[in-house]
């Protein structure tokens, strides 16, 4: 081999890491300006069709992944309201082995130390559609993890330890769990149908103050209504309570549908909705032809006040036929908790119907 072709090939690994190193640093520098940042928070923002915001302190990562980090994360919302994701540091990294193929892999999506609003969610925020069948395209995620987040609903705080999903991708049953020191732990699988929009869940919930439940829901993000069940193994002995139900989601909260509740072997039907406040409020009106009042009564832990210690405001209504218990017995019995529960225009609740 000539001396010349020799000293060319020596030199050829010098310059390509020169050359790797000259565009990491330019490419960094031109992220960590503003044109760089606002150039990544709107193609972020195509992706989830919500606004995103990045921070200032800003900076990628070539090995062993293709990603970002930095402090300082804003999603959605509005100037007036404030951001539907408030988060102080995140990352993100893509498979490279994925992009030679046209395909994007994200290894990981971390959050820490951030705060949720969904009151701030606005429907018009929905994700683009993609596809010419109006299939919304999701990337494959290999890990999920937010950490330290703070769920805020009407002024109140829903603190989560972690929410991790691991070998996420559209039509997959993904794993998912959900830890918090007040609230227990949720452990299941979800699964997005990217076709028709719709969102499949079974999880068991377990580790909280009321027992452990069983629960599988649907939930369309194209109207974000579905429908619910669960089953829930109380504290207190073999008491189970069943609950099915319809729900809707609007401006005003979530309104409960077609709502079928058995308690203790006792059917009670009816309808409800949850108000956004604040405060927080619960109202629920319940019928029932006939029931007995003393297998409910081991559902209020150690016989506590039904309505003491709620952190919201409770409006109950149950009309029943046929009332017993400690030996008496009503007709066309009605028991309330609270106020009159006040869900559509009329202040009754949507769908709810009179006994005759």
């Amino acid at each position: 081999m000539k001396p010349a072709r020799r000293r060319l090939l020596l030199r050829l690994p010098l310059a390509l890491v020169i050359v790797v190193a000259g565009s990491y640093f330019l490419f960094n520098a031109w992220l960590e300006s503003s044109g760089g940042r606002d150039a990544l928070a709107n193609a972020l923002a195509n992706r989830i069709g919500m606004p995103v915001e990045l921070g200032q302190e800003f900076s990628i990562m070539l090995l062993p992944s293709i990603g970002v980090s930095g402090d300082g994360l804003r999603v959605g919302g509005n100037p007036e309201a404030g951001p539907f994701l408030d988060g102080r540091e995140y990352k993100l990294a893509v498979a490279p082995g994925a992009l030679l193929e046209r395909r994007l892999v994200i290894e990981t999506v971390q959050l820490r130390d951030a705060a949720v609003y969904p009151e701030r969610f606005e429907q018009k925020q929905r994700p683009p559609k993609e596809t010419k069948e109006g299939e919304l395209r999701i990337p494959e995620i290999r890990q999920f993890v937010f950490e330290d987040i703070r769920i805020v609903f009407s002024g109140q705080e829903i603190p989560l330890q972690k929410i991790a999903f691991t070998e996420f991708a559209p039509g997959r049953a993904t794993p998912f769990s959900i830890e918090s020191v007040g609230l227990g732990q949720i452990e299941g699988r979800l699964t997005w149908n990217s076709a028709d929009g719709k969102l499949d869940l079974a999880c068991t919930w377990s580790g909280n103050e009321l027992g452990a439940a069983d629960i599988e829901a649907q939930l369309s993000l194209a109207d974000y209504t579905g429908h619910v069940d669960a089953a829930l193994s109380t504290g207190s002995g073999p008491v189970q309570i069943g609950l099915r139900s319809g729900f809707a989601y609007g401006p005003e909260g979530l309104d409960l549908e077609g709502l079928l509740l058995d308690a203790a072997s006792q059917q009670l039907t009816g309808s409800g909705c949850i108000r956004r406040g604040p405060p927080l409020s619960f109202h629920f009106d319940l019928q029932a032809d006939t029931l007995d009042l003393e297998p409910l009564e081991r559902l209020a832990p150690d016989g506590g006040d039904a309505g003491s210690g709620l952190p919201a405001d409770l409006r109950l209504r149950l009309r029943v036929r046929e009332l017993q218990g400690r030996g008496a017995l009503a007709q066309d019995a009605e028991l309330r908790i609270g106020g009159l529960p006040e869900c559509g225009p009329s202040g009754m609740p949507v769908g709810a119907k009179a006994i005759q």
